[in-house]
């Protein structure tokens, strides 16, 4: 079961998903207040990592894999430290236990203010958000967050409930008591700067078997910056061949 980042969504993961398909069953999941999934007010990652416990238990797949990127990667985590024997395994993929900064609130800004019912297409929307969000590959990636609703586009996303909580999402709540003991692998991209040698310790407090895995030549999103290499080890790991990636 993989779970998707900040602004993502499933439908994200569909290219990994397919190629792991081939050897494993593999569920994509829209967390709350994401694509398809109902809005709520409230993202707190007991109430998130409860979404996604309910739905194993509902789905009769206790004991698999979970995979979380990002965001997902802490509700990942706040599944498995809350319903451990609901988790065979747990797959982390660039982020730790860790608070931090909130680097999305003018991003946030940016798409609650856009004037929708002025645009009529995402091109138009792009020009909007240009000079508001200028990095273009994290504005066509909320971009894709954009549908037609009776003929007008509409955020897909709920931007008020993501304003209201994303302090909460950037954070963390420690858990020292809790601890997740079966294996667990924390995949980051050679690039990136979210786990550190600092907030290793962190995440050896509540996954005292963790193992690290670096997928070469990747930053913060290893599945779509090196595709073969991160699903090599996804691979690997799953199938219990490189227990040390």
């Amino acid at each position: 079961m993989i779970l998707h980042g900040l602004f993502g969504s499933g439908r994200n993961w569909s290219a990994i998903a397919k190629i792991l398909s081939k050897e494993f069953k593999v569920f994509v999941v829209d967390l709350r207040n994401h694509g398809k999934s109902p809005h709520a007010p409230t993202m707190s990652y007991s109430d998130m990592a409860n979404d996604v416990n309910s739905l194993i238990t509902k789905l009769s797949i206790a004991g698999l894999t979970l995979v979380g990127h990002s965001m997902g990667g802490k509700v990942a985590m706040t599944a498995a430290l809350s319903e451990p024997d609901l988790i065979g395994e747990l797959i982390v993929v660039d982020i730790a236990p860790v608070a931090y900064p909130d680097c999305y609130t003018d991003i946030l800004n940016a798409m609650n203010n856009m004037p929708e019912e002025k645009l009529c297409s995402r091109s138009s929307a792009d020009s909007y958000l240009a000079p508001r969000i200028t990095d273009k590959t994290t504005r066509q990636f909320i971009l894709q967050n954009l549908i037609f609703v009776e003929g007008k586009l509409k955020w897909r996303l709920n931007i008020s409930a993501l304003i209201n909580e994303i302090k909460t999402i950037v954070g963390w709540v420690p858990t020292p008591a809790n601890t997740f003991l079966k294996p667990s692998y924390f995949v980051t991209g050679e690039h990136s700067s979210r786990v550190t040698d600092i907030n290793k310790a962190s995440i050896a407090s509540n996954f005292p078997s963790y193992n690290h895995c670096l997928v070469t030549g990747a930053g913060h999103w290893p599945h779509t910056e090196a595709p073969q290499e991160f699903v090599r080890i996804l691979t690997n790991i799953v199938k219990e061949k490189n227990r040390k990636c």
